[in-house]
């Protein structure tokens, strides 16, 4: 957030809970934009916890591609500046429908701040060749076969992989 060189007027958080990012943009940059936070399965205790940071939520399902998927709405804001998408993109099972939805709300020239867990680092390729399994969730505790609004790991990217997508995607990365 700090690398930005342009002001900051609004911000979508897909994947907002828990809502720490909300409250470390609030409190610790105490950047005061536009906040809307995206996702499934709010409690009242939730929306009421981001009411008080000044951030609005929407639930709509981001993938669409999910085993029983929830209803998917077109999301209310264009021309954001940032996009949180901060461990989410290993739960979706086809991330193409999100990423395209993150592409039409953000500005041109907004930023997309990624985070994932890494297949192709040391720590997963050691317990590969240890273990002979693969990192990534087993079928059966995967989104494959759950059907609520917590979506498990889908599957674990590799880098290459990450910015095949968000090329794909209309992204420069």
């Amino acid at each position: 957030i700090q690398k930005i060189n342009t002001p900051i007027k609004s911000i979508i958080d897909v994947g907002a809970f828990p809502g720490v990012l909300a409250s470390v943009v609030r409190n610790l940059f105490k950047i005061d934009a536009e906040y809307l936070g995206i996702g499934l399965g709010f409690s009242k205790e939730f929306k009421e916890q981001m009411s008080n940071l000044n951030v609005k939520i929407f639930e709509t399902d981001i993938d669409p591609f999910f085993i029983e998927p929830k209803e998917c709405k077109q999301w209310p804001i264009k021309n954001a500046d940032v996009c949180f998408l901060t461990d989410v993109i290993e739960h979706l099972t086809n991330p193409i429908f999100c990423l395209d939805q993150i592409n039409k709300s953000l500005k041109v020239g907004g930023h997309l701040i990624l985070t994932t867990d890494n297949i192709s680092c040391l720590g997963y390729v050691y317990k590969m060749m240890r273990s002979g399994t693969s990192p990534n969730v087993h079928p059966l505790d995967s989104s494959i076969f759950y059907k609520g609004d917590w979506r498990p790991h889908f599957r674990e990217y590799s880098k290459d992989e990450l910015l095949f997508y968000l090329n794909y995607c209309g992204f420069n990365v």
